[in-house]
Order: C-alpha cells, then structure tokens, then sequence
C-alpha cells in the first residue's frame, strides 16, 4: 500500500482541522470536500509540512514519523499556492528538483508537452496562474515519484492541459503509482478515475447526493 494513514488528528488555532482520520491509497484518490474540511490539511501531514498532534502516516512501507527522509523520497508534492521566489525561473525551479532527487531535468520535449517552452526561462513573476501551475506540475512528475499529492491543480489550467493531466495521472496509476488529489472540479474527479475520499469537518463522510 503506497500510502496509510491511521489516526491523525491536528489541531491548528484551537480549532480539530483533522479529526482522527484513517485510510489506504493505491492509484488515482479524488479527495473532495467543502473549503475548510481538512483537504489541504491532510495533503500536508502526508507531505510531512504540518505535524499531527496524535496518529501515523506510512509512505511506501516507511514511517514518515520514525523514516522521515526515506518515506518522503517517495513523494512529490503540489501546494494549491507553492511558496517560491518571484524571481525563481521555471527552468530553475524544475532543475533544483531534479538536482534534489539526482535525475535528470526534463527534457525539451517533455517542457513543450506541459506548455512551457516560451515562458521556461522566464520568472515566476512573469508568468500567468496556469503557467506557473504547469510549472510546478512539471517538477511534481521529475524523477517519477511513487506518489503524487496535488492540491487544486487544474486550477489556472486550459481545457488540453487539464485533459493531458488526466491521461497522464491515469498512467502513473497503471504503473503502480498512487496520487492522491484535492479538487472541488467534479468533472475533473471523475475523469481521472479511481475513488473519491469526502471531508466534512475534518472527518470522512459518504459521498453526497
């Protein structure tokens, strides 16, 4: 099982963001839920940014809790609003990930496929919303991590980049990997297959409707 989850419960500001939750993951996992249920929460403790107060997280059969670096090799990770430099170029910011991981950057081909190939040398200032969204998409898939964990990443996307994110989360599944994606666009969710995981409260729910 790629990713587990047993217990986690946070705390953030006085207020249970995470509510004992538990659950496995293999494949495409749609995690769905109003703002504020805990989604970005819960994509950050599995990211290792936001510490639980009480439960344990697995990455791959590693403990991100007692084999942080191992367990956290095997993932990449996508912020709905990554903190990165403005003047931080595409090009740089994809190439220190690939640096960090010790693969090689993408190549031109792979940069055009994400419609980067005008702006790739330009600064993140430079650039619209979905560029720099196809940017950090681009250094998510460097080095082919087992797990994905994407947090609203159609958002700023055109109608092709969003199709080929779909075709391509559908084959990083059927190679044996695990993305698990928060997304409030159904139709999104529903193209990318797999399950759906709903958060109310910190909590998972049934599925509405």
């Amino acid at each position: 099982m790629s990713l587990s989850v047993r217990g986690v419960t946070v705390t953030l500001a006085g207020r249970r963001a995470l509510d004992g939750v538990s659950f496995e993951a293999d494949g495409v996992v749609a995690l769905r839920g109003p703002n504020g249920s805990g989604k970005s929460t819960l994509l950050g403790v599995l990211a290792g940014v936001v510490a639980p107060d009480v439960g344990e997280v697995t990455v791959c059969g590693r403990s991100l809790r007692r084999e942080r670096v191992a367990a956290l090799r095997s993932l990449a990770w996508v912020p709905e609003r990554p903190d990165l430099p403005g003047e931080l170029s595409a090009r740089e910011g994809v190439e220190l990930i690939a640096s960090l991981r010790g693969v090689d950057p993408p190549d031109v081909a792979t940069v055009a496929r994400f419609g980067l190939s005008g702006v790739y040398d330009s600064s993140r200032d430079g650039m619209s919303l979905g560029q720099r969204r196809r940017a950090d998409l681009l250094g998510a898939f460097v080095g082919a991590p087992r797990v994905l964990l994407l947090d609203e990443p159609t958002n700023g996307l055109d109608a092709d980049t969003t199709r080929w994110l779909v075709e391509r989360l559908r084959a990083h599944a059927a190679g044996g990997g695990t993305a698990l994606v928060a997304t409030h666009d159904a139709a999104f969710a529903e193209a990318i297959g797999g399950k759906a995981l709903h958060l109310a409260e910190g909590r998972f729910v049934a599925a509405p409707g």
